[in-house]
């Protein structure tokens, strides 16, 4: 396996509030929200919050399932 960045949606959320619950463990709620929402008009939900959390360094370690 391997580690790399990433970001976890919980079930029924939206995109804009899983980018709420990662930047606020950081208190970066505003900066990571008015990226996302500028981001967003013109890439998917998906990649906006992750470029947002990514630029605010508020992304998880998470591990890379190897292919079987």
């Amino acid at each position: 396996m391997s580690v790399g960045l990433g970001v976890t949606r919980l079930e029924n959320e939206s995109w804009r509030d899983c980018v709420i619950r990662y930047a606020k463990t950081q208190q970066l709620e505003q900066e990571c929200v008015e990226l996302y929402d500028a981001l967003v008009k013109h890439d998917p939900e998906e990649d906006a919050a992750f470029t947002a959390l990514y630029e605010w360094d508020c992304l998880d370690l998470v591990e890379d399932e190897e292919p079987k």
